[in-house]
C-alpha cells in the first residue's frame, strides 16, 4: 500500500511540474506579443497587354501595338521588432520592390515604415518605424548556436485564419553556414522545424521557453507537407550589427 501511495505521490508530482513549466511558457511567450508586428507591402509593377493591329482608313495594317499597364499588388508578412527606436526585421522577400511598407503594431496601430537595408542572399530586412513619445518593446535575442535537434520552439502564427495563435513545433535540422567567410560569429545559418507555414507567416518569430528569440520563418519546405525553414537569430544579430556599422561611418 506504500509504494502504491508513493508511486501515485510521483506521478503528481510529475504531472504539477509540467502544467507548471507550460504556464510559465505561455507567460513568457504572451508577453513577446508587443514586439510582434504585421506587414503590408505595396509594389506597383507594369506590364505588357496583349497586342492589337492598327489599321488605315483603308484597311490595310499600320503594325502592331502593345499598351503597356500598371498594377499594384501587395504582400503580408511579419516582422519583429529588434530594437526600442523602432528596428524591425523581416524577410526581404516581403518587402522586395515595394513602393510602401505599413506595419501594424500589436495595440492594431498602423505605420508607414522606411525599409532600411535588405539581402536577397540572406532574406533579411530591415525596417524603421517612429512612434512619437513611446519607446517600443523589442525582443531579446537567443544564442541560437545552442539550440539542438529535437529542441522545442515556438511560434505566434500571423496567418489570416489562424492569426495570433501559439504553435509549438521542434527542430528537425540545422543549417550549417555556406560562406566562405570563416570568420562569421555564428555555426547555424538556417534552423529547420516542422511548423507548418501559410501565407502571411513570413517573416515570423520563432522562441524558445523562455520567450528568447532563435530565429524568423523565411520558407516552406517545398518536399514535405510539414516543415519549414528559419533564419537563425545569432545570423540576424550578425547582419544587424553590420548594418549599424556601417551606417556609423
Amino acid at each position: 500500500m506504500k509504494k502504491k501511495k508513493k508511486f501515485l505521490f510521483s506521478i503528481l508530482i510529475l504531472t504539477t511540474a509540467t502544467v507548471y513549466s507550460q504556464s510559465s511558457s505561455l507567460i513568457a511567450l504572451e508577453k513577446t506579443r508587443e514586439s510582434i508586428v504585421y506587414i503590408e507591402s505595396e509594389i506597383q509593377t507594369a506590364y505588357k497587354d496583349k497586342p492589337f493591329l492598327i489599321k488605315n482608313p483603308n484597311g490595310s495594317a499600320l503594325g502592331l501595338v502593345r499598351p503597356v499597364r500598371t498594377g499594384k499588388f501587395r504582400r503580408v508578412g511579419t516582422g519583429v521588432i529588434i530594437s526600442e527606436s523602432g528596428i524591425i526585421v523581416t524577410n526581404a522577400h516581403t518587402v522586395n520592390k515595394a513602393t510602401r511598407i505599413l506595419v501594424a503594431t500589436s495595440d492594431k496601430k498602423q505605420f508607414q515604415a522606411q525599409l532600411l537595408f535588405q539581402s536577397k542572399t540572406t532574406d533579411l530586412a530591415f525596417l524603421a518605424i517612429a512612434i512619437s513619445g513611446k519607446k517600443l518593446k523589442p525582443v531579446h535575442l537567443a544564442d541560437s548556436d545552442k539550440i539542438s535537434l529535437n529542441d522545442k520552439i515556438y511560434t505566434i502564427t500571423s496567418s489570416q485564419f489562424i492569426s495570433g495563435t501559439i504553435s509549438q513545433g521542434r527542430v528537425t535540422g540545422l543549417g550549417e553556414k555556406t560562406s566562405p567567410d570563416l570568420l562569421l560569429p555564428y555555426r547555424y545559418d538556417l534552423i529547420k522545424t516542422n511548423l507548418n507555414i501559410y501565407q502571411g507567416d513570413s517573416g515570423s518569430a520563432i522562441f524558445d521557453k523562455s520567450g528568447n528569440l532563435l530565429g524568423i520563418l523565411t520558407s516552406a519546405e517545398t518536399n514535405s507537407p510539414y516543415g519549414s525553414f528559419a533564419i537563425s537569430s545569432n545570423r540576424i544579430a550578425y547582419a544587424y550589427m553590420v548594418f549599424l556599422s556601417n551606417n556609423q561611418k
